[in-house]
């Protein structure tokens, strides 16, 4: 495997039978490069890890017929939280840069471990917490560095 599921922040403390049953509830998905692996504005709450490969996040810019690239994904990156999380829509676009293999969560997976394994599901809502805030925390120094220049 290109990844590990030990390796991912998302399952950091997790103890080897909560690994297996986060795996069990996995799909995997492919994609090609420059397939579409999330649509902007989509409505769907399942969670997504990038296995291998590398994914493009992009926003559409309103009013004008293009989109703004935001970030690269590399493996072992968390994505489609923030849906997950509030239920809302998809607030970015992802594209495969390269041929890439996607994990997924399906949200209904995610509340039968909210039923059966509640602690479980109480860390993976954490590290998505923690997950989050490194990101704001990146993209606030990002705004100062812009601001300095």
């Amino acid at each position: 495997d290109d990844l590990r599921l030990s390796q991912i922040d998302l399952l950091r403390n997790f103890s080897m039978a909560e690994l297996e049953t986060f795996r069990e509830n996995l799909v995997l998905l492919e994609f090609k490069k420059g397939d579409k692996i999330l649509d902007e504005g989509e409505k769907s709450r399942d969670l997504y890890l990038l296995k291998s490969g590398s994914m493009t996040v992009k926003i559409h810019l309103a009013g004008k017929n293009r989109h703004k690239r935001l970030y690269t994904y590399c493996p072992g990156t968390l994505f489609g939280e923030i849906a997950f999380l509030d239920g809302g829509r998809r607030s970015a676009g992802i594209w495969a840069h390269e041929d890439v293999e996607v994990l997924k969560l399906p949200y209904e997976s995610f509340q039968r471990i909210q039923i059966e394994k509640p602690e479980m599901a109480a860390k993976i809502i954490c590290n998505i917490a923690l997950e989050l805030g490194h990101r704001l925390r990146r993209i606030s120094n990002q705004v100062r560095l812009m601001e300095d220049h």
